[in-house]
């Protein structure tokens, strides 16, 4: 069992790059569900400003132009 950790004299080298994919592939499936979260809490909270009147924060501060040339 030993031999199979120690891999040749070359263990260290080959678990440390096990492990560094193991952390690429969960960042890979984390990081999606991570800012799907946050997004739909942004939009929830934009919904719930545009329910209250305050429509300046769903665009993020800026103010609808009107273009209107009727005057």
């Amino acid at each position: 069992m030993s031999d199979f950790f120690h891999m040749g004299g070359h263990g260290f080298y080959i678990w440390s790059s096990y492990a560094t994919v193991l952390v690429v592939f969960a960042y890979n499936y984390f990081s999606p569900i991570f800012k799907r979260k946050h997004l739909i809490e942004q939009i929830n909270a934009a919904n719930r400003s545009a329910q209250r009147g305050n429509s300046n924060k769903i665009n993020n501060g800026y103010t609808e132009r009107n273009d209107n040339n009727d005057a």
